[in-house]
Parts: structure tokens; sequence; C-alpha cells
């Protein structure tokens, strides 16, 4: 259902996200552990709040509460921080990390502080402010001060006011639509010379744990394809999004762009090929295409019909051209903040070095500086508030690209649901090709379902829990007739009846056979 952007003050992302399942194919696991991602950087603008730090730290304002929130600290006679050309560095790296996930904690789960002597950073003391969704310098700043917060929500505050901090260095880039920004401090006294700012496009090679990946989908490419002998499909736009632990992003995107290739190769080029952005029939047969994304393997089934034919390609597995198209990313607004938040819950911004692995150059004794962590609480700029999500006749869908959108929730007292084959939104007409994880979980009541004709996959669980269910009817002769045994057949505990297309029958019966006791609930019939 449609939802409003809204102030929150905290919010824990979960530590376990699930797979859900994608349209196209599905990554459950990743064996790569980089991807590479496009920014913009804003240096020029981010190196302004130089100044803002510094009229804070000497003027009337120098002071923050104490954790009894009715007396004060007040902070006199504080140096003006220096700004730190080498420590920018490390705050150019960790704005593009958080834009991948947002939090101290590294996209490759180490520590943020990691992230200096990565980038041959010696420290005695460090601290980190981030914060995402600002479209401005003195707005991210503004939120940093904290100037209306009690002691435990001037983390930020304490860092800039800070006595044993002499340096800083800041980064901002702007990325699918959000600005991150980062704020590195430091006790050292900078020494090297000022270098230009950055403030150019450029590609970013980011560190991730695998395990932390919740999506990956891959676009403009269909999971079952049709073909006559000689005629080729096109596959020359497939572009990746990724979705990943703590990604954050306040216009409610839940994945974002990966300038990742795919890897396309035939398991039987008799029957099919792919070269050079396309998929040709060459003779009758079905065979599947492996798609591999971050090392990780999905299929395509490709159907040809016809004589066979002599191939007008040379058979390139391993060449995928660069993705042109962008997404419209899917939403979840029960998974994804709805603007910028503060989590009050995520690790201190400043810790002793001591406690952090891979510091073995630091060898003076660390200050240690406890601050919470995260962003403050940020209206979204409205110039790009745009909701993908729409609900009708019961039915919440959230737009997945130009041309096709998902189910994504219904309305548990509907006792009969008819997926429709097309839902028009503000005069474009969207194909329905996916029925996302969890979207009719727990409909009770429901006894009748309707499959429209162009869905392609279910998700997991999207069917759990609908005990009512009586009838079955899945026009579609496109779906993935193994997402159908695991969402809805296997599903079934009582006598139902399951109607499907004619051309597919006695593929549902051979399903039908191999279940176990649900098979004696079935009745399966012909369209």
């Amino acid at each position: 259902m449609k939802k409003k952007f809204k102030k929150i003050v905290s919010v824990l992302l979960s530590l376990t996200l699930l797979m859900p399942y994608c349209p196209n194919s599905t990554a459950k696991a990743a064996a790569k552990n980089t991807v590479n991602i496009t920014v913009q950087y804003g240096q020029t603008e981010a190196r302004t709040i130089l100044d803002m730090i510094n009229e804070l730290r000497t003027g009337a304002d120098a002071w923050y509460w104490n954790p009894d929130n009715s007396t004060k600290t007040t902070c006199a006679n504080l140096q003006k921080l220096t700004y730190d050309y080498e420590l920018e560095k490390v705050a150019m790296l960790r704005a593009a990390e958080i834009a991948v996930s947002y939090s101290h904690t590294r996209p490759n789960g180490s520590g943020c502080f990691t992230a200096y002597t990565e980038n041959n950073y010696s420290y005695m003391t460090c601290g980190e402010n981030i914060a995402a969704g600002y479209p401005s310098a003195s707005q991210v700043n503004s939120g940093w001060r904290e100037d209306n917060e009690n002691y435990s929500g001037q983390g930020h505050r304490r860092n800039m006011l800070n006595k044993s901090f002499k340096a800083v260095g800041i980064g901002h880039v702007k990325f699918n639509g959000c600005d991150y920004w980062v704020e590195e401090f430091s006790g050292n006294t900078p020494k090297k010379a000022d270098t230009k700012a950055n403030d150019q496009k450029q590609e970013c090679t980011i560190s991730i744990n695998p395990n932390y990946i919740s999506d990956c989908l891959v676009y403009n490419i269909d999971e079952n394809i049709s073909l006559d002998c000689g005629e080729s499909y096109d596959a020359s736009n497939i572009y990746v999004m990724l979705g990943y632990k703590d990604y954050f992003n306040n216009y409610r995107k839940n994945t974002f762009p990966i300038n990742e290739k795919p890897v396309i190769s035939s398991n039987d080029p008799n029957i099919a090929v792919y070269s050079n952005g396309k998929i040709t029939g060459i003779s009758e047969g079905e065979t599947t295409l492996t798609v591999t994304i971050l090392g990780v393997p999905s299929t395509v089934n490709v159907s040809v019909s016809g004589s066979g034919v002599t191939p007008t390609v040379s058979p390139s597995p391993t060449v995928t051209p660069k993705p042109t198209a962008k997404p419209t990313p899917t939403v979840k607004p029960s998974d994804t903040p709805d603007t910028t938040v503060k989590p009050s819950e995520t690790p201190d911004t400043t810790v002793e070095p001591s406690e952090t692995p891979d510091t073995p150059d630091v060898t003076a004794t660390p200050v240690p500086e406890i601050t919470p962590s995260a962003a403050p609480t940020a209206t979204p700029d409205p110039g790009d508030n745009k909701d993908n999500s729409i609900t009708k006749n019961g039915i919440d869908y959230t737009i997945t690209s130009k041309t096709a959108i998902s189910i994504t929730n219904s309305d548990k007292s509907k006792k009969t649901i008819t997926i429709p084959d097309y839902v028009q939104i503000d005069g474009t007409k969207y194909k329905v090709t996916s029925i996302k994880a969890n979207a009719f979980k727990n409909c009770t009541k429901m006894t009748k379902v309707v499959i429209g004709k162009n869905i392609k996959s279910i998700g997991k669980n999207a069917f759990k829990g609908c005990k009512a269910l009586k009838q079955i009817n899945i026009k579609s002769t496109v779906v993935n007739q193994n997402n159908v045994k695991t969402t809805l057949l296997s599903q079934i505990t009582k006598k139902t009846t399951v109607t499907v297309p004619k051309s597919k029958y006695n593929s549902y019966k051979n399903i039908v056979k191999k279940l176990k006791k649900q098979k004696k609930y079935i009745i399966l019939k012909k369209q």
C-alpha cells in the first residue's frame, strides 16, 4: 500500500536478511567478494563543512549536555581543526562504502577504522560521523550539530567538539539518487599539502561479505524464452541490481545498480547459442542458458521450435554487453526506512584502535572516544520523492522495471484473488510478471486464486498459510513450474482443484506425481 515518508527516530536493521525470489534469476550466495559501483563525488562542497565545524568549536555554542541532561559541558579554548587531505581519502572511501551498507561496520564486515590502516593512515585517536539523505553541506552539518538533542543524541556533536581531535577529512558521494556524507576525525597534525577536490563520477571497487547479499536481480532477460529456428532474442540490455545488508536509501529504493557483466553460456549450443548480446535458436529442442552473476549461476530456459538451420552467429558465451538501462528499483516499505534515520543502537563511532584488528602500525596508546553512530534525521528532498507502489482491488504492487510490476502484498480479507495480466499506472501499462515472497502469506480467507498469464515467478512463502484455498487457476504458460510446486502445490492440505493450461497439463501431471502427501488432495484439470 502507498506509504508516505515519515521521520523515524531510530531503526535497527536485521542482521539476517532472507533471500527473496528474483524475477529472472536468483543468487542465494555469492562467490565474489567485491562489487563495482559508480558514484558521483562532491568534494568541493564537502570541504566547506570544515569552516562550519570550526565555527561551532570556537563560538558560543561549543557545549554539549552531560548524561543527566540538566547540566552542560562547555568546551572552552578549542583549537580549530585542520583539513587533512590524507584523511579525506579515508572519508571518500567510507562515503562510497556507506552508499552500499549504511553502517559503521564496513560492507566486508570489518570495523570502520580498518579503512584508516588500509590507506596507510596511522593515528592515536579517531572518530567517525556518517549521514545519509541530506542534499547539502549546510543541512548535513546542521543535522550533525544536534542542537536540540539530549546527551544520548549528541554523539556527533561531541565528536565535532572533541578536544583530542586536531584534523578532519570529509567525504561526500551521490549514489542511486541519495547523498551520503562522512566525517573522519583524528588527533594527528596533517603533513600533506592540499590536493584538488574530486568532483567527478568514479567507479569504486567495494569489498563485500557475500553472505550479506539480500537480492541479486537480473533485468531484461526472461526466465523462459521461446524461439523459432533462426530467431534471435535481444539480451543486449541486461543489467544487475543488488540488495545488501544495511543498504539505505531515503527514496525507498531497496536495490542499487552494480557494474557487473553477467556471463552467459549455452548448455547445448546445438539448440541455442548466445553471442554479441543475442540468444539465437539453432535447432528444435529445449536447453538452458547459464547466467552467472558474482560467481553464482542461475538458469534461463530456452525452447526452440522448427527444423535445424545454419547458425548465423559464432558462439561467444562469455561476452555480455555493458548494461545501458537504468532500473526502477524494487521497493519494500516494510524493510527499507522511509527517510533518513539515526539508529541509536548502532556501534560507537570512536573506538580504541587496540580493539580493532589490522592496526599493527599504531604504537601510541589510543584515546577512547565513545559516540553513538549513524545519521541524524532528515527530511527527503521532495523533488525525487516518487512512490513506486500502488494498490488496486486489494492487491499491492511495486514497479520493478519500465514495463513490469510485481505483487508485494494483499488484503487478507478477500476470498477470491484474481491476478491481472496488466496494471495501468498514470497512463503506463505494466505487465504483472511476478509474485514476491510472502505476498499472500496467511490469507486465511482466500478460497480461490487465478494466476495471470504473464506471471513468471512466485516468491518464497507467497501462499504459505492459505489453508482455505480450494481452487487454483493457472493461466500462465511461462511461470516457473518449480515455483508453483514449492509455493502453491506443496502448501495444499485439503481437496483442491488445480486448473492449468492445456499445453502444460502433462508437465504438471508429472509434478503432482512427484509430490508426497499433497498429491492425494489435488484434482488436476485442463483449461
